[in-house]
């Protein structure tokens, strides 16, 4: 017999042994509604979106159930998750004493709450069938003036203690090693989804960013490059940095590393930063005043205005990571490839992007230097550093390429950016190694990615209840545990 979509719940289509009757709205078996009205008992009001994941999973979770008038529940279907406006659950299946419905569920955590939120006057609240409550504390009528069937869930109490455990646990994440004894095909599919949402995620501040700059994706791009250059301390500086210089005043200097050395550093506001702790600063070098008289001859021609030197950090960087070398290996990159994200996006594999990195020499003058005007003790070349390199392609190449493949709609290209990712050795930092002491270990910086952003998204919030090693621990063991239980 072909599905009848539900009307408000005094009309809803019910089937009853095979057949449909278009107009019934309750079971004969009838009950006081408000006897079984429960007051709100004296503890944390469970969070709403648990609710959700209970209902998501009930009808494998639990055979038995009732409506607060006595009637006999079984949930067919508990209908499509809303993350839109509307009920929580569309399309949903269940039937009520015996009479079968289709139509929307809505879930709360106090049945006032349908009040509270204005539902019984918002037409797409009609169609619902079945109200689902933690504590049922007031009656809930249609817009027809009819009760609405409720469920209140039963034996929250174990849940709700379970859940108060893993909020008030010092470890991460909470749930300690239950992540890891996952099943193999469950965990898999899980860190996949939140590396997409992780990569998703910053896909739309790039596009925003991309928008806002005139030479559009290079621009951007070159903007988050100079921002992994300066690492977690001299991020933001060498960010405002390059949106002090803009790109189209460096291609224009392209081949002429002198004078993009001299405009990035006189924008830094570094030329003549004068005496260092290492030694006297020699303000006769000769490099340091060819860099003054080309900044000055830019900055008159172009009207820059240079940053404060004080926004540059020193204290705790390894010489190699100072911002004067950081800012001339930008400028090195700059002049040797004209369009570099052009390059990283027709990059075939992750090698090609590493050689786009690595083969990047800085002038002569910093292979005896770190500062300004300090000779270094012996010789190095200053090319970017195998690690910067990965986390450059990590935090910059990486996002950059998913969301131009995103804003492009070439799933090749996507495709073969998250495989770039998984060819990359596991980041090694603090959350990680955390997961790590849990027996869960990544084998490749997807999973790094993944790992930390289900600590961001989820472990560090205590979001427990939406993932899938929460859910394991709240709802498959512990709150089918209590459903199993005899009443005392």
């Amino acid at each position: 017999m072909p599905h009848q979509s539900a009307g408000p719940p005094e009309f809803a289509s019910c089937r009853l042994h095979g057949q449909v009757n278009t107009f019934c709205h309750k079971s004969k078996r009838r009950g006081l509604f408000a006897e079984n009205r429960l007051p709100l008992p004296p503890m944390k009001r469970i969070p709403e979106s648990l609710l959700h994941e209970l209902w998501r999973l009930l009808p494998r979770l639990a055979s038995s159930l009732a409506t607060t008038r006595g009637e006999d529940l079984i949930v067919h279907s508990p209908g499509v998750h809303n993350h839109d406006a509307g009920p929580d659950f569309l399309n949903a299946s269940v039937s009520i004493g015996g009479l079968r419905w289709y139509g929307h569920v809505e879930l709360h955590v106090q049945a006032s709450d349908w009040h509270r939120h204005g539902h019984g006057q918002d037409p797409q609240y009609r169609s619902v069938i079945l109200h689902v409550v933690a504590h049922d504390d007031a009656e809930v009528l249609s817009q027809r003036g009819q009760p609405i069937p409720t469920l209140v869930l039963p034996k929250l109490e174990r849940l709700l203690a379970l859940y108060d455990e893993l909020h008030q646990q010092a470890q991460t994440p909470a749930c300690g090693n239950t992540l890891s004894t996952l099943a193999p095909i469950v965990l898999e599919g899980w860190t996949s989804r939140l590396l997409v949402e992780r990569l998703e995620a910053k896909t739309a501040p790039i596009t925003d960013e991309v928008a806002t700059c005139e030479l559009g994706w290079e621009e951007a791009f070159y903007r988050s490059l100079a921002r992994s250059l300066g690492q977690t301390v001299n991020a933001e500086a060498m960010e405002s940095l390059a949106r002090a210089t803009p790109l189209k005043l460096l291609l224009k200097l392209r081949g002429q590393l002198h004078a993009v050395e001299a405009v990035l550093f006189g924008q830094s506001g570094l030329l003549g930063e004068g005496p260092t702790e290492e030694g006297e600063a020699d303000s006769g070098d000769a490099y340091v005043q060819g860099l003054v008289r080309e900044y000055a001859f830019q900055a008159s021609k172009h009207q820059l205005t240079p940053l404060g030197p004080e926004l540059w950090r020193y204290l705790r960087l390894r010489p190699a990571s100072f911002p004067t070398v950081r800012i001339a290996q930008l400028a090195a990159l700059l002049t040797q490839w004209e369009h570099v994200f052009s390059l990283v996006v027709q990059a075939k594999d992750l090698r090609e992007i590493e050689r786009l990195f690595g083969d990047v020499s800085t002038s002569a003058y910093w292979d005896m230097h770190y500062r300004f005007g300090t000779p270094a003790k012996r010789r190095t070349s200053k090319t970017v550093g195998k690690d910067r390199i990965r986390l450059i392609i990590i935090n910059t190449v990486i996002p950059f390429r998913f969301a131009y493949a995103r804003s492009m709609d070439e799933p090749e290209l996507q495709e073969s950016t998250l495989e770039m990712l998984s060819a990359l050795p596991p980041e090694d930092n603090r959350v990680v190694r955390q997961f790590e002491a849990q027996g869960l270990v990544a084998h490749d910086a997807a999973k790094t990615q993944a790992l930390l952003e289900l600590h961001k998204r989820y472990c560090g919030p205590r979001l427990c209840h939406l993932c899938p090693a929460g859910q394991e621990l709240l709802i498959a063991r512990g709150y089918r545990t209590a459903l199993c239980e005899p009443e005392e």
